[in-house]
């Protein structure tokens, strides 16, 4: 699954399929630089993993393992800046 989240501040997007893969990846492009709170949720709003992550560049490629024993299924990726304003929310399949 690709979620994109675009504009004039850069764009976010989310590549991952969470029945195939353990591993959510997060591509921060032309994003202003800084933290950023990365928390997957399952479906009933437990917070499964979270990562802070640095952005510092034009583009920032960012890998999120989930844990071992995660079943597949439909999760939440939440994305908040360093004043804490939520960027994005998507689900992922």
């Amino acid at each position: 699954m690709k979620v994109t989240n675009s504009g004039p501040k850069g764009e976010v997007k989310i590549l991952s399929n969470t029945e195939k893969s353990v591993t959510v990846r997060i591509m921060f492009i032309n994003k202003k630089e800084g933290l950023y709170k990365v928390r997957i949720l399952d479906n009933s709003g437990r917070l499964i993993t979270a990562k802070t992550i640095t952005v510092s560049g034009a583009s920032s490629l960012n890998e999120i393992d989930m844990p071992a024993g995660t079943a597949a299924g439909i999760y939440h990726v939440e994305i908040t800046n360093a004043n804490n304003e939520r960027i994005r929310l998507e689900k992922l399949f």
